[in-house]
């Protein structure tokens, strides 16, 4: 029998490199009133409002297209360029941001003055450098208030998804940073996940999706209600690729050299430092940032690992989606001024006799989110072996 870490790297490309921090952000609401049931798409549009209070690199109106998008926060994070090299080639014509924003908590319609509510942002790659951005727009975020309504709410902790205590890393009351995140590297912890379930195993196994959110998944042009497992690689496939060409290392975070250690945040000066609305944080920090992702030489190649060999091992695999359901929803766009329908399956589905070397890749979808719309929080999910030897529940608590 082959040992688990030949199983896990296979023929099959391996989870490229892509540094990865975590957030978990709690807010307390001052008032009661109504709120989306889901609020992804809520939480995405005052949060990208309020970063663009925050982090435009031209401190004044902005109204038009981004007159420096070279030197501002807010067009890297929240209109992100794609290359012209590659347009088309990732399956959309937009360029996917380096953050991943979900929403935790499950509303009905309604809060009431006291209630917590909590949502994880993941930042990826270049993005993780604009940290200290952040924690002033989860301040600014509360203030502006969310729903129709306007619900203010206060910003009450933010927290590292990734250490093992939750520490605390933001102090609203004195608006201080009290440490910087653990950054983590994608393939370490997609390949160690997928080890650790493998142990013991032979041959084949039977792996269950859990979709905790909607989750839009496409084949052809054409959504599919009932996803099988070629569908879901091919998107986190696209999803990676568009990360470590735009955000990442590019081409080489797919060789198989071991990752460095991962950047210390730590160094970026983050500790210590003093962040509040009002304040100039891309004068503070703007030393530190990262070099904007649309200035990487496409020239130097955009080769990447080929996801042929790892769709083609599981075209033979049975997909049992009797447990799924397609749930629509729509959101407001204030930008076309209309309601916009989106929906996407939620549920179980199980997919029998999968190869192991599939097995990191969906470990690793668990913290980039897949399919369309991810940035309102769909996409989110578990995978397990079938019948699941770990607690379901760690995903829930916002850990994953």
């Amino acid at each position: 029998m082959a040992d688990s870490a030949s199983r896990v790297t296979g023929k099959a490309p391996r989870v490229p490199r892509l540094a990865l921090a975590k957030l978990r952000v709690t807010m307390r609401a001052l008032s009661g009133g109504r709120v989306p049931t889901y609020l992804g798409s809520t939480l995405r549009g005052t949060f990208g409002h309020a970063f663009k209070s925050i982090g435009c690199g031209l401190r004044g109106p902005c109204d038009g297209p981004c007159g420096a998008p070279r030197h501002c926060a807010y067009s890297y994070l929240f209109e992100t360029p794609m290359p012209d090299e590659l347009r088309g080639r990732l399956g959309s014509e937009y360029a996917p941001h380096p953050f991943a924003l979900c929403p935790l908590d499950h509303t009905e319609g309604n809060v009431v003055r006291g209630q917590p509510i909590a949502f994880s942002i993941t930042m990826f790659g270049r993005g993780i450098s604009y940290f200290p951005f952040l924690l002033t727009a989860f301040e600014e975020l509360g203030c502006r208030g969310l729903g129709a309504d306007r619900l203010p709410f206060r910003l009450e902790t933010v927290t590292d998804s990734l250490h093992e205590n939750s520490r605390l890393l933001f102090d609203p009351a004195e608006h201080r940073v009290l440490g910087s995140p653990i950054v983590r590297d994608l393939r370490q912890m997609s390949e160690n996940a997928a080890r650790d379930r493998l142990a013991g195993a032979e041959g084949p196994v039977d792996v269950r999706v859990r979709f905790l959110s909607p989750t839009h998944l496409v084949r052809g042009g054409q959504s599919l209600f009932e996803p099988d497992l070629d569908a879901l690689l091919a998107a986190l496939h696209r999803r990676f690729e568009a990360f470590t060409l735009l955000h990442g290392e590019g081409p080489a975070a797919w060789d198989d050299s071991e990752a460095q250690d991962p950047p210390d945040p730590a160094s970026m000066g983050w500790e210590r430092a003093r962040v509040s609305i009002g304040a100039e944080p891309f004068q503070e920090f703007g030393d530190t940032v990262a070099v904007l992702p649309w200035e990487w030489d496409l020239s130097r190649g955009t080769r990447v690992g080929d996801s042929r060999a790892l769709r083609n091992a599981v075209s033979e695999v049975e997909s049992d989606t009797s447990r799924l359901e397609w749930v629509d929803w729509d959101r407001v766009s204030n930008r076309q001024g209309r309601h916009v329908p989106m929906g996407g399956v939620i549920g179980d589905a199980l997919y029998r006799g999968a190869p192991a070397e599939c097995l990191p890749w969906l470990m690793a979808g668990q913290w980039t989110l897949a399919g369309k719309a991810t940035v309102f929080g769909m996409g989110r999910y578990l995978a397990d072996l079938e019948p699941a030897p770990h607690d379901w529940g760690v995903a829930d608590s916002g850990r994953l």
